[in-house]
């Protein structure tokens, strides 16, 4: 039974971190994608949360090397290539200093590698939440608390848009926290028939809501907040109970087998499918004779006619074979041990 919940959830992943790479990749339908896609995955990293009992100091040294350490390593590496070749001509001491200082200060990113803000955020969220976990585990009102504070916390970043994008973590620790919630009290405690009648009608839902709704999570910007929260929870939901079905489904054994392959390397296309873009980039340079400065576009040059799915098979599939070649190198037992990989 554990092992197919865990199946479940890398295809869960799998399929969520397919849509974020479709939507920066500017593909069909990504108006629906965006306004669900990072909550999901914070929803889902609550629901993997299993650490009530480290330590905070451990749990911070072991969420640091996982989540830190990967966003430094790579976006200090880039940096100077990225600084370069974006301000070509126009080079100042005065911007690398301040831009290498927020990527120190995990405020800001390179953009060709602009999804890993999901990094520090999540080690942001994970840290305060098992802290406080921690701090009210005798407590009776203690995950009452927990979601009353999560959700306050909701509230202040829609109420508030903080620079450098703050906004949009605080209201992702909510979905955070309600995935933790989910798993500790109804993911085992609702019957499959219902679940079974429920994702469908989720799913519409959600196409209903996404289809009235404008949603910019990066700007903080909504039409209808609360209509943005209930999309989430109604999307979502439909993913884990499709990610439940299709783990049971042997005549498409492989393909969920696929998807839970892309799934336990999420994070490793989280962090280099922006990169990997460059690559079609390069193509249609080359193909459309477009100016090279076009290598800096962000996140696309050009998606249009079925460009964006030579985008999505490179954000997904080049970031998978980058991981093997990082992890099957000469210096990869380095790598390992200053937590690069």
């Amino acid at each position: 039974m554990e092992t197919r919940r865990r199946t479940d959830i890398d295809i869960a992943k799998g399929i969520g971190i397919i849509l974020v790479v479709w939507a920066h990749a500017c593909g069909p339908g990504n108006f629906y994608i965006t306004q669900f896609h990072m909550p999901f995955f914070f929803f889902v990293s609550g629901l993997l949360y299993s650490s009530e009992d480290a330590s905070g100091i451990g749990y911070i040294a072991r969420k640091g090397k996982a989540l830190l350490l990967p966003f430094w390593w790579w976006n200090g590496l880039f940096l100077p290539l990225y600084f370069v070749l974006f301000y070509w001509g126009n080079w100042s001491i005065g911007v690398f200093v301040k831009e290498a200082a927020e990527i120190l200060f995990t405020l800001e990113k390179v953009p060709f590698l602009g999804a890993t803000w999901f990094l520090p955020a999540l080690f942001q969220v994970s840290v305060i939440v098992h802290l406080m976990i921690r701090g009210l585990r005798k407590n009776r009102a203690g995950d009452m608390i927990l979601l009353g504070a999560s959700a306050a916390v909701c509230v202040l970043g829609f109420s508030v848009t903080f620079p450098h994008r703050i906004s949009r973590t605080l209201i992702c620790s909510f979905f955070y926290v309600c995935g933790y919630l989910y798993k500790k009290y109804f993911r085992d405690h609702i019957a499959g028939h219902i679940k079974d009648i429920g994702a469908p009608i989720s799913g519409i839902l959600y196409i209903i809501i996404a289809s009235y709704n404008e949603v910019s999570l990066g700007g903080n910007e909504y039409r209808y907040k609360w209509a943005f929260i209930g999309g989430v929870f109604a999307a979502t939901f439909f993913l884990l109970r499709l990610s439940e079905w299709m783990s049971n489904m042997e005549k498409i054994c492989w393909f969920s087998d696929h998807l839970a392959y892309i799934g336990k390397n999420s994070m490793c296309i989280v962090i280099w499918h922006l990169l990997l873009f460059r690559v079609p980039i390069i193509l249609q340079i080359l193909v459309m004779r477009a100016d090279l400065k076009a290598i800096t576009a962000f996140p696309v040059y050009d998606a249009s006619g079925l460009w964006w799915t030579v985008y999505i098979a490179a954000g997904i599939y080049l970031s998978l074979g980058w991981q093997y070649i990082l992890q099957h190198n000469p210096l990869s037992p380095i790598m390992r041990k200053m937590h690069m990989i």
